[in-house]
């Protein structure tokens, strides 16, 4: 339980001030669910396609999140965060395909 007030004080600090070391702990935090999201969409991908840039590219979808997640709307955070985590790893993956969709 200590781990789930640390990511509270996180977010107010992030509210309060825009820290950069509570924006990290909140990384560190949903880093496992980053690592989580890549290893399930790498799982319907050739073999080709490395799990390490899928988890780069959700963590840029995690900052994406704690930069723009609003606590005041009610929702948890790991639900927005999943969204934007598999999107950015849906967007970083048409960004390799050289081929056109039309």
């Amino acid at each position: 339980m200590q781990q789930h007030s640390t990511v509270e004080q996180a977010w107010k600090g992030r509210k309060i001030g825009g820290f950069q070391g509570d924006r990290d702990e909140l990384i560190l935090e949903f880093m496992p669910l980053v690592k989580y999201l890549a290893h399930r969409v790498a799982v319907k991908l050739p073999p080709h396609i490395d799990v390490g840039d899928l988890t780069n590219y959700g963590i840029i979808g995690l900052v994406d999140a704690i930069e723009k997640f609003d606590p005041s709307r009610n929702i948890k955070f790991k639900t927005y965060a999943e969204l934007r985590i598999r999107g950015s790893i849906i967007d970083g993956l048409r960004d390799l395909d050289w081929v056109p969709r039309s």
